[in-house]
Formats: structure tokens, sequence, C-alpha cells
């Protein structure tokens, strides 16, 4: 158990360091493969020792080794909190398949979610990524009943969009909807509602600690991948 919740640790803190490059190359429309990883202020390039997941940053004291530039906080709290993220998947899922798949989608659910968070917006190349994994597992695990789950979806979040003057955007559709392919009917009414419940309470938060109004843009990405990976680790 303590080797399985360790190993989730290790590989959810690398794929979470793999989620700051894909959102940064992204946004740059650099390729994820080439070149080789670099400081965003000297380019200089990265050595394999600089770049272990959450020691080498704590080693560098958040710095560049090359030119002592800070090194954005955020990447080592992503890293830890992948890292913790997954050590719990790893620890309550029981379905390999389902593991597998939650693995291979997880550094790109997590570069959604903090593009959504900051942007407000959802790119297709990753929404595409994740509908082909989607369909590659619904159909290796035979579960039809996910195309069932999809148009459902679609149905809810879409009637949402145009009932709300568009409070979720039409990412949120596609994400949720791609991700409902893996999903009985039973766990998409779980999926829906927990992200309904997320979003609210962390919306009425906001609200009370005047950080928002009503008016007020709220990245919903965030709980919809939050969500999906509760209703399938646990449920």
């Amino acid at each position: 158990m303590i080797l399985k919740g360790l190993l989730g640790f290790i590989l959810g803190s690398i794929l979470g360091s793999f989620s700051n490059v894909i959102v940064y190359r992204t946004r740059e429309n650099i390729s994820i493969v080439t070149p080789n990883s670099f400081c965003e202020n000297c380019h200089y390039s990265i050595s394999w020792y600089e770049k272990i997941p959450i020691i080498s940053y704590i080693f560098l004291k958040g710095r560049c080794s090359n030119c002592n530039a800070k090194i954005g906080r955020k990447h080592f709290i992503i890293e830890l909190a992948s890292g913790v993220l997954l050590s719990i998947v790893f620890l309550f899922s029981d379905n390999r398949n389902e593991l597998i798949f939650l693995t291979i989608i997880f550094p790109v659910v997590v570069s959604i979610s903090l593009i959504d968070i900051e942007e407000l917006f959802i790119y297709d190349s990753m929404l595409m990524y994740i509908g082909i994994i989607s369909l590659v597992f619904m159909l290796v695990n035979r579960n039809y009943e996910g195309i069932i789950s999809f148009c459902v979806s679609c149905a809810i979040y879409f009637f949402i969009y145009t009932i709300s003057n568009k409070a979720i955007g039409s990412g949120d559709i596609l994400l949720s909807s791609l991700l409902a392919l893996n999903l009985t009917p039973l766990k998409l009414y779980y999926f829906v509602s927990i992200s309904f419940i997320l979003g609210g309470i962390v919306a009425l938060v906001f609200l009370l600690l005047r950080k928002a109004n009503k008016d007020s843009k709220l990245a919903f990405a965030p709980f919809i991948n939050i969500s999906f990976f509760i209703v399938c680790t646990i449920l």
C-alpha cells in the first residue's frame, strides 16, 4: 500500500512537471518534444539533474542556475499537488485499466485546469487528446454505455449553457462529454452533480469574500476534472 502510494506520488510529480511544460509551450506554440527544457529568462538549456520534480526546485532555491532568475513558485506547487493527487488515485483505484487511463490523461487534465483558471479557455488540441484517449479506453473496456453518457452530458451542459447566458463555455461542454465516454449513466449522474456542487461552493465562497460578483466568470474545467477523478477513483 505504501509503495503504491509512493509510486503514485513520484509519477504524479513527474507528470505535474510535464504539465508545466505543456502549459508554457502550448501558449508559446512550441513543440512539447523539442527543444530541451530551458530557462524562460535566459534560455539556458536545463540539465537532467535540474529537472527532478520538487527536489531540483529546493536544491536550486527556486532560481535558475545560470542567470539566477526566479523560477515561479507555482511550478513547485503544481509538482507537489500533482504528486499528492495521483498518489490518492493510486491508493484508492482498484481497476487497472481505469488507473492506466487516469494516469495517461492526468498531465493534460492538469494543463487544461491551469489554463482555464488563468484564461477561461481550453485548447482544441487538448480536447482532441482527451477525446482520442477516452474513445480508445471506452472501446477497450467495452463500455458502450459511454455513448449514452456522452449524449446525455452534451444535452445537460448545452441546456445549462443556453439558459445561463453562457455561464459555462463550449470547451466545458466538450470536456465533460468526452470524459463521460468512460462512465456509465449512473456514474455520469454523480459526475455532473459533484462538478456543480464543487463549482457552487467555490463560487459562493468567492462571493462571500467579495473576490467576485454575480457577473464574474468562474473557470469550470477544474471542477469537471476533479469530479471525474473522484467518480472514477472512489465510486
